[in-house]
């Protein structure tokens, strides 16, 4: 079983010059805050993103040099953290190093 446990998010779109660190608890979380604030992305879209390199919306924030995300997780007890390294290619899109 697939257990997340942190996300490190770095200038992603729409954060330009921030960075944030999400703590997953375990079990069935409600999810509230306004229409906007990204909950979407930081809790569905940038894990898959993260695990996948698969996005229907670009990643990154456009007036952003550097910009990362990092996963921590677990499978059958052992640890696994994924570092993907974005940059912009000529035509706005996703470029990725792991």
């Amino acid at each position: 079983m697939l257990n997340i446990y942190q996300g490190f998010y770095q200038n992603i779109w729409p954060l330009k010059n921030k960075s944030i660190l999400l703590n997953y608890k375990n079990g069935k979380v409600l999810i509230k805050a306004p229409i906007g604030t990204w909950k979407s992305f930081l809790f569905f879209d940038g894990p898959i993103y993260a695990l996948y390199k698969s996005s229907s919306r670009t990643i990154i924030n456009k007036d952003s040099k550097k910009c990362e995300i990092q996963l921590l997780f677990s499978i059958n007890d052992n640890f696994y953290l994924i570092v993907r390294k974005l940059t912009q290619t000529k035509t706005w899109k996703d470029s990725v190093k792991t």
